[in-house]
């Protein structure tokens, strides 16, 4: 077996080995889910969130929501410390859907003030994965512990988190291939939609987080050459290809 060939199957067997726990984990999740009455909405339901927390997982990783590796963590413990804790506690509603709805989903300049200083600096995401889902609109009183979203934290930092496509060199790392084959093998079957590939995701996250968190940086070091006549806007114009 070449290195290349060795290297791919070293990459599905890690990628396959993800997908099984996921399962496991999304079975336990549904458990956890409480105001769907319906099983085949509250089966949608959790693997909408999962996928969710997995995009951003490759996302934080990066220190792309507030410079913090272990924000949806750090988060939670927060809240956790400072937040009043009945039944389901805080974070659910008072930050998850909070940093999905109106943080990721939204626009920088259309957000309050006081959601900055709750979710710090996070990019917004272009794509609707983070909009309010149908879901959402239908059974408006869900309620998911604290305890779900600490299982399934324990579960993703078991892994490593690339954007890219190094070869893995530890048996714990993955890229956006796992996403795409958890959309082929569950999201695809379920929801008989549009088919997802790892060129798909890993595009979807440069365009709207790595792209547009470069450009905002280097805006702010060298506004002129963002001017309508700058050279940026040249250079994108002479050669799109190349930059």
């Amino acid at each position: 077996m070449t290195d290349r060939a060795r290297r791919a199957f070293d990459v599905e067997k890690v990628t396959k080995r993800f997908y099984e726990r996921f399962r496991t984990e999304l079975t336990a999740f549904q458990g956890f889910i409480e105001g769907i009455t319906d099983m085949g909405d509250r089966d949608w339901y959790a693997s909408l969130m999962l996928n969710r927390m997995m995009f951003v997982y490759f996302i934080q990783k990066q220190g792309f929501l507030d410079g913090d590796v272990d924000y949806l963590r750090h988060r939670l413990d927060q809240l956790r410390a400072t937040g009043t804790h009945g039944k389901f506690q805080d974070f659910y509603r008072a930050f998850l859907l909070r940093l999905f709805h109106e943080g990721l989903g939204q626009p920088p300049d259309q957000r309050e003030l006081e959601l900055d200083e709750l979710l710090g600096r996070v990019p917004f995401l272009n794509g609707g994965l983070f909009d309010v889902h149908d879901l959402e609109q239908d059974y408006p009183d869900i309620e998911i512990p604290d305890e779900a979203f600490e299982r399934v934290f324990e579960f993703f930092d078991g892994y490593r988190w690339h954007l890219d496509e190094r070869p893995n060199r530890e048996d714990n790392e993955i890229n956006p291939d796992v996403l795409g084959y958890i959309f082929e093998k569950y999201i695809n079957q379920k929801q008989m939609g549009a088919y997802y590939t790892k060129e798909d995701i890993t595009g979807y996250i440069s365009r709207n987080t790595v792209i547009p968190f470069l450009f905002t940086e280097a805006k702010k070091k060298c506004p002129v050459a963002f001017e309508p006549d700058g050279g940026v806007w040249g250079l994108l114009r002479d050669d799109p290809d190349r930059y």
